[in-house]
């Protein structure tokens, strides 16, 4: 399991005290932000939705699902796609992209400086499979996301 899957794994220690968390959730045609910043804030927030709001994020694991960059300045980028499911059931997609430094006083380890996450219904599919999102917490995307 990925590190944001393990519930107990989410901590301040894994970000820069200077971190950002971005959130965009876009349900049909209308679309919700959240931004967050500091160590302690993003990482309740990512504990929040895994715990709280019982949100798997499945990434795909294949070359296409998950790419990494090092930029010159020593940023490492890492992106990710995959499926959002909350109590069993398929609710959207999801990208995500991190910006990982290394930190010195840590032994050289990489914390993440900032991470954008993109939620995105899955209110295109098929009307006959739309009763499965009403289990979805509404207050991500002002009772759109379902």
């Amino acid at each position: 399991k990925q590190w944001y899957q393990r519930r107990v794994a989410i901590t301040a220690g894994h970000f820069w005290s200077d971190s950002v968390l971005n959130i965009e959730v876009t349900c049909g045609s209308q679309k919700t932000e959240e931004n967050h910043s500091g160590a302690l804030s993003v990482s309740r927030r990512l504990f929040s939705l895994v715990v709280r709001e019982s949100i798997y994020l499945n990434p795909n694991l294949d070359r296409n699902g998950i790419k990494g960059k090092l930029e010159p300045s020593g940023m490492v980028i890492v992106t990710t796609s995959g499926t959002v499911h909350r109590n069993s059931h398929f609710v959207g997609i999801f990208n995500q992209a991190f910006g990982l430094l290394r930190d010195p006083s840590v032994n050289n380890n990489y914390r993440i400086k900032f991470t954008n996450l993109s939620l995105r219904s899955a209110d295109y599919l098929s009307p006959s499979q739309s009763n499965v999102y009403s289990s979805y917490p509404s207050h991500l995307a002002s009772s759109t996301w379902r």
